[in-house]
């Protein structure tokens, strides 16, 4: 369903890359989870799928339709972003605008639709996020859980082939992760395939079919969760899950005390 080949990414600024020769494969309904140390180039990959940010070189291929970067234009960015969503780790929602109206609002722009057929749709989408008696109040009135999950509506609302999730969780307190996490694995349930950068390991082992391991703007690493989370053959990659692990338990530690 989505390649991508020989990808690299450098902000203007920088003299180095930060991706460099970037692979990547998404089956149809699959979800793969890109874990990695902060810096590693995670989120940067997903705004490149999206093209937020504009590869320097390297191709992607949706539904058979391949697109160079270096030759990409306006209706190319068009098709991709009508077909793959993003859920954004600080929720991106117009503060100014309901929750029903942050939904529509690219119903309305990407897909032309008109003010009424996308405000059903996004009713709908309230509906299945369990956020429909939230539909007339402002952001400001959400949690941060409620925000997010606003931002998955949203995301799914484009009936889209792919959701990308750049850390849905890092912003928000502990005890609203569990009502974000277990509405990603709703949206799992639907078949849509998914990328999702997170720092929750035992979430990306419970609902991945493939792990990919970054460090240095590089793939360093695929494989299942267990191949990659329990089993790694890579020391980086090792003393990452143990590092994580030990402080993991160092803060659970603090805790009962």
């Amino acid at each position: 369903m989505l390649e991508i080949r020989d990808m690299e990414f450098s902000y203007e600024k920088e003299d180095s890359k930060t991706l460099k020769d970037i692979d990547l494969n998404v089956a149809k309904g699959e979800i793969i989870s890109i874990l990695g140390p902060s810096g590693a180039g995670k989120s940067t990959l997903l705004r490149c799928i999206n093209c937020m940010n504009v590869p320097k070189k390297g191709e992607i291929v949706l539904n058979e339709k391949t697109i160079l970067y270096d030759k990409i234009n306006k209706k190319d960015i068009h098709y991709l972003r009508k077909n793959i969503s993003m859920v954004f780790q600080h929720y991106s929602l117009f503060q100014n605008k309901t929750v029903i109206q942050n939904i529509a609002e690219g119903l309305k722009i990407v897909h032309k639709k008109s003010k009424h057929e996308a405000e059903e749709i996004a009713a709908e989408m309230l509906k299945q996020v369990g956020l429909e008696d939230k539909i007339y109040d402002y952001p400001n009135k959400l949690s941060g859980g409620q925000k997010q999950r606003v931002g998955i509506a949203r995301a799914l609302a484009i009936q889209p082939k792919l959701i990308l999730f750049d850390e849905p969780t890092s912003a928000l307190d502990s005890e609203l992760v569990g009502e974000v996490l277990e509405t990603i694995k709703q949206v799992a349930e639907k078949g849509i395939a998914m990328v999702i950068v997170t720092h929750e390991i035992s979430f990306a082992r419970e609902i991945s079919d493939e792990i990919i391991f970054m460090d240095k703007g590089r793939v360093v690493e695929k494989g299942t969760p267990s191949e990659i989370i329990e089993g790694s053959a890579i020391e980086r990659v090792n003393n990452f899950f143990k590092r994580t692990n030990n402080e993991k338990n160092k803060k659970l530690e603090e805790y009962v005390v």
